[in-house]
């Protein structure tokens, strides 16, 4: 079994980000998001653009969020990048227009 599998895998990963030490449940207050996933002033100028043209909520804005920073993770970057967060809104745009 590898480091990245199992049970000790899933703790170090939560020990590591512990907002999302409770998977399926709220761990972390919305205000606290950008604790644990700080953007730089570019990538918060490009979130605001694109949430006012695509008209997102706060709550809208946190998941874009969260996402990219499940994006990031999966690259092995520190910080979340304007990249991260167009995927995101890409990925939130495809289930929207499912919908």
């Amino acid at each position: 079994m590898d480091a990245g599998t199992g049970a000790g895998g899933k703790k170090a990963a939560a020990d590591a980000m512990p907002w999302r030490s409770n998977a399926g449940k709220r761990s972390v207050e919305s205000g606290e998001i950008l604790k644990y996933c700080p953007l730089g002033l570019e990538e918060q100028e490009f979130l605001e653009q694109a949430s006012e043209q695509a008209g997102l909520s706060m709550r809208g804005c946190h998941r874009v969020i969260r996402v990219a920073r499940t994006i990031a993770d999966l690259e092995g970057k520190d910080r979340i990048g304007v990249e991260h967060l167009g995927q995101a809104l890409f990925f939130r745009n495809q289930n929207v227009l499912r919908e």
